[in-house]
């Protein structure tokens, strides 16, 4: 639908072109007073907006959760499913659907996500990333470019400012779940990056324990448990040494 812009769907049905073929691509809403162009756009794109009623609480969570369980058992084929939402109360329904062999992505905005949700689901992609994620595959498209890599000196500042951010929002820097944050900033290459550079030049790192282990090994962080989880945290500069 020329002129109508609906960003979220279309960087969505972007996204899922890469990773393969979606069979089901639903919305959930109450879209009665919505512009009728804007539901031709999403009919356009693949999508299927479904009707809900909002007389009860969470009734669009409810029903995006009996989708979920109802799909994976009349289409047990389907091993994939992503869910736009940053709501903890779906963990159960994806500690289901990864007991039954699925593969869950979540889409969400990275400073409202919950944790616990971050740690129940496959992957995550925030909201900013699915966007950076639709340019360049259409700048690669254009151009050919090859997939960027970023240095080691880029990568840690972009670990330790993720850390200070985190911990500013009274959250904490868990590994499981700072990999992912660190892709939602948009100042940093970071999360557009295929690749980090060894800081010797001599290949790249495979994983991103690497990446820690190599910054910690040098100063940069320290790895630490609280509670029963692994997190890193900012080493204190030698300046901030002799303050304290």
């Amino acid at each position: 639908m020329k002129g109508i812009e609906v960003p979220l769907a279309e960087s969505l049905d972007a996204y899922t072109a890469k990773i393969g073929f979606l069979r089901i691509k639903k919305i959930n809403s109450d879209w009665t007073n919505v512009n009728k162009t804007i539901l031709k756009a999403m009919y356009s794109l693949g999508f299927e907006p479904i009707q809900v009623s909002m007389g009860k609480t969470n009734s669009v969570d409810v029903k995006i959760a009996v989708d979920c369980l109802d799909t994976a058992q009349l289409i047990p084929s389907i091993s994939t499913y992503i869910i736009v939402t940053g709501d903890k109360d779906f963990i159960p329904v994806i500690n289901w659907l990864k007991s039954h062999k699925k593969r869950v992505i979540i889409i969400g905005k990275a400073d409202l996500v919950s944790d616990h949700l971050l740690l129940s689901a496959n992957d995550f992609i925030s909201l900013e990333e699915l966007s950076k994620l639709e340019k360049q595959q259409k700048s690669s498209k254009e151009n050919g470019k090859q997939k960027l890599t970023i240095s080691f000196t880029e990568a840690v500042k972009c670990l330790v400012q993720s850390i200070h951010q985190l911990h500013s929002k009274g959250k904490p820097s868990r590994f499981l779940t700072l990999d992912k944050y660190m892709r939602s900033l948009d100042q940093f290459n970071y999360r557009g990056a295929a690749s980090i550079e060894k800081p010797n030049g001599k290949g790249n790192f495979t994983s991103f324990t690497n990446l820690v282990k190599m910054a910690e090994s040098q100063g940069k962080v320290k790895s630490i448990t609280v509670n029963g989880f692994r997190e890193i945290r900012v080493n204190p500069s030698k300046k901030e040494k002799k303050k304290a």
